[in-house]
């Protein structure tokens, strides 16, 4: 049976539902045939984009690129490469992945070209969006007051900011990918390595006080250390250092206490943010690269769809815009004003915290209840609120995961109350509690009951003044009994009084 050729018809069908823009030139560069893409890109039909240049359709600032690229096809070139126009009836700026190959007649001779064009344009403004946030977080590294690092298990830098290349004297790109030794004393690094070690092995975050010095500079530290895995499976520690060399000349000074602590209590919430951040974002970038590596590896091989192609887009649009949600939350808490006092709506404020902390508790088996109620307005740094409120959770958190019963329900409570007339936000969790000689003690500075490198003992001591001197109301906690789902639980309690002038509105 003879195999029929396919008719004219079918083939415009075909070329119509190709989900690609498909088109044909001739050697003056004017259309001789447009699929229903091109026409409905171009806001025309068939009769009137034949024997039209590309003049007619697109902005002349960006259209000579073009022109270069049909001229090398004409002369007997394929190409492969990526195009920026400007559509002249929208003024829309496009960006297309194009291949364009020259049209011969029976004799061998070119007569035009043909070209299918896939619009990148959105897949474009995330990547710029994406090099944005890095940017910006680059930048925050880069000016924030801490030196911070990365170093794998070999000892090799992976990353440094510019606060550690000063420390070093050395250019960052110097520092990068070198060995410790090979960039400080021996000594020094060796007293490094012992914690980053620590780190390494434990796969548990630790807080200690380090020492550096060099012919010229003799400075101490307080450094906290993250494990963290890159992106080719390689773990890391991740180092974030303030100086506090003039903090421990003056250490016997009374009135540098509240400096010193706050200080320290602002690198801990970013070591926490950073910890946070890796954490959400592990598991979409591990998942662009599967996805991107695929799609590369199927189209070498010549077996990669169209369908799929799309649908491999479409997957990793979907987790850049997680990625670029994530990066605009924490860049929220960041950048907030340490002074600007508003109206905050506390449930709103509560959910933020959760945000910021939600993948910890996530990893931790742990389950939030709220009862909050939604018009519920008072005036205060929104900032400082949040940092209240993490260091509680923090707490809890903590006190949580030392329970080792498989089949425990974790859970923490964040409700609302209104007694009389006040409010009070109260904060409980079923961790058994706090030791009856420790309650009297656990908002006072420095003191911990976790080991020395895992706590620095000013997380609730900066919740007590942000609550009582910032906010100028009263936090108190108690060990409380309750039943929850027919079952007894016993935990902590954090009951924060909040001020009087209360603002209720309809939402």
């Amino acid at each position: 049976m003879l195999q029929q050729t396919p008719s004219i018809n079918t083939l415009v069908s075909v070329l119509n539902e190709v989900g690609a823009y498909i088109y044909t030139k001739d050697l003056d560069g004017k259309y001789t045939y447009a699929n229903s893409l091109v026409l409905e890109l171009f806001k025309t039909n068939i009769d009137e984009i034949i024997g039209k240049d590309d003049y007619t359709f697109f902005d002349e600032d960006k259209i000579e690129e073009l022109f270069e690229n049909d001229r090398l096809v004409f002369n007997g070139n394929i190409i492969e490469t990526e195009e920026n126009l400007i559509l002249k009836n929208t003024n829309q700026k496009r960006t297309y992945i194009t291949v364009k190959k020259p049209l011969y007649d029976d004799s061998k001779d070119i007569i035009g070209m043909f070209g299918i064009s896939t619009d990148i344009t959105e897949q474009k403004n995330l990547e710029n969006k994406i090099l944005t946030q890095k940017y910006f977080l680059d930048t925050i590294l880069d000016n924030v007051d801490a030196y911070i690092y990365m170093k794998d298990k070999n000892r090799v830098f992976r990353y440094v900011n510019s606060k550690v290349a000063d420390l070093f004297e050395l250019p960052a790109e110097k520092i990068i990918g070198k060995i410790d030794s090979e960039v400080i004393p021996l000594a020094v690094a060796d007293s490094f390595w012992e914690s980053d070690l620590e780190v390494l092995t434990s796969l548990e975050k630790v807080s200690l006080e380090e020492y550096f010095k060099n012919e010229n500079i003799h400075r101490y530290y307080w450094s906290i250390k993250i494990p963290y895995t890159l992106d080719d499976s390689i773990p890391i520690v991740l180092g974030i250092a303030t100086d506090i060399t003039l903090l421990k000349e003056q250490e016997d000074e009374l009135k540098e206490k509240d400096k010193i602590l706050y200080h320290q209590a602002k690198i801990s919430t970013m070591g926490e943010m950073i910890e946070n951040i890796a954490h959400q974002w592990r598991q979409p970038l591990s998942l662009i690269s599967t996805i991107s590596t695929a799609t590369k590896i199927k189209k070498e091989m010549n077996i990669l769809e169209d369908v799929e192609l799309l649908d491999n887009m479409e997957n990793i649009n979907n987790q850049a815009q997680y990625l670029s949600n994530t990066i605009e939350d924490f860049r929220n808490f960041f950048l907030t004003d340490n002074h600007n006092i508003k109206e905050v709506n506390i449930k709103n404020s509560v959910d933020k915290t959760i945000t910021l902390i939600k993948d910890a508790y996530i990893n931790s088996n742990i389950k939030f209840h709220l009862n909050i109620e939604n018009d519920i307005y008072f005036k205060c740094n929104e900032n400082l609120f949040i940092q209240a409120l993490i260091n509680i959770l923090n707490n809890a958190r903590d006190a949580l995961n030392q329970i080792e019963k498989i089949d425990y329900d974790k859970f923490v409570f964040i409700d609302l109350i209104k007694e009389e007339e006040n409010y009070y936000l109260k904060i409980t969790d079923n961790g058994y509690g706090i030791s009856n000689k420790n309650l009297e003690k656990i908002f006072e500075p420095y003191f911990t009951t976790k080991h020395r490198s895992q706590g620095t003992g000013i997380g609730l001591y900066m919740t007590y003044q942000i609550i009582t001197k910032h906010i100028k109301s009263i936090i108190k906690v108690k060990n409380v009994e309750y039943k929850h789902n027919g079952l007894d639980y016993k935990g902590a309690c954090f009951c924060i009084k909040l001020p009087t002038e209360i603002i209720k509105k309809t939402v």
